[in-house]
């Protein structure tokens, strides 16, 4: 199989990792309009460098495209690779407007191929750990029913103007809040019923902090905080909790980056029950849990390329910025959003 990457920044070196890991992949290009970002990157995997994205799929042909370019160019990058040919794995925010991640879906639909949209947490060691927790205790009667999930997400911004921009990166309801939304709707489905929100936002008007609470079938409460606007230095924050009656999942994360970058410093994730509390081990990796994650995505998306058939359904992240523009919409009104139309 071969592959190229669209985009030479910082998330495209963890596309790369873990396209290299797999023996039966050859990572044959790496795109970007800056000749310099594209040609270091390639030149240090021994592969060709761009600066035309078309150009590299025309000459290289991939069967699968990792788009990691800034969030406004999502769309045009996707559906190029799409027309191309090629099965695609575009990171997370998938688009800031509707309309574009429904432009991906059609132009999809329309050349019969996929796309998949890398939202990382999926594949993360902990939070797979609790994922499947969380779903044999659901099966059986101990725990009793879940009562509410606790999500944060937060960090100070290292990326210039692009990140809080929403007409570029989104600020942290695009950039951050999707990763937990996403994780979220992967434990309870496309069913949520409503939704509230505060947060703040920086001059650009972008929403750099938020805070959403959304209601769920029975009664499940879902609290979600994402900031990118803390004092330089903050240490890159994950935390999330599963709440039930009888026991409860909790983790917590700290690095001194990004979640794509950065080793961590602090890691602890423990279950609660019988009156206990006791830690679980989601195994060790030299790379740590974050480089095992992206490895665990990529290995995922090749097998679904393989397979025809690709692990994160694209309609449930068409959902997922549903949510985050009724969130967005609570955040501009100051209202209670019913979800009754989505």
């Amino acid at each position: 199989m071969k592959a190229c990457i669209i985009g030479a920044g910082f998330i495209a070196a963890a596309h790369v990792a873990g396209y290299e890991k797999i023996p039966q992949v050859e990572l044959c290009g790496i795109a970007d309009i800056r000749a310099e970002a594209a040609r270091a990157l390639a030149d240090k995997h021994h592969c060709r460098a761009y600066t035309s994205a078309l150009e590299m799929l025309q000459k290289e042909k991939p069967d699968a495209v990792s788009v990691c370019v800034p969030t406004h160019l999502h769309r045009e990058a996707v559906c190029l690779a799409l027309e191309q040919g090629a099965d695609v794995l575009c990171e997370k925010p998938l688009a800031l407007a509707m309309e574009d991640a429904i432009a991906m879906r059609d132009t999809a639909l329309g050349c019969g191929r996929q796309v998949m949209t890398a939202q990382v947490l999926r594949f993360w060691p902990e939070y797979e750990l609790i994922s499947q927790k969380l779903a044999q205790k659901l099966s059986g009667s101990d725990w009793g029913p879940l009562l509410r999930l606790d999500a944060r997400r937060i960090a100070h911004s290292s990326r210039g103007d692009w990140f809080g921009d929403p007409q570029r990166g989104g600020g942290a309801l695009f950039d951050l809040l999707v990763h937990d939304l996403d994780f979220v709707v992967s434990i309870l489905g496309c069913q949520a019923e409503s939704l509230y929100a505060t947060g703040h936002q920086n001059a650009l008007g972008g929403w750099v902090h938020v805070n959403a609470l959304l209601t769920w079938p029975g009664g499940i409460q879902v609290s979600l905080e994402a900031a990118g606007d803390m004092p330089l230095g903050y240490p890159f924050t994950m935390r999330f909790r599963a709440d039930c009656e009888n026991g409860c999942l909790d983790f917590t994360s700290q690095s001194l980056q990004n979640i794509a970058t950065a080793q961590q410093v602090s890691s602890q994730l423990f279950c609660v029950e019988e009156g206990q509390a006791r830690p679980l081990d989601p195994g060790t990796f030299p790379e740590g849990a974050n480089g095992e994650a992206f490895h665990r995505q990529i290995r995922a998306f090749v097998t679904g390329v393989e397979a025809g058939r690709l692990p994160i359904p694209f309609e449930q992240s068409i959902y997922g910025m549903k949510l985050i523009h009724k969130i967005r919409a609570s955040l501009e009104t100051g209202c209670k959003m019913i979800l009754d139309d989505i």
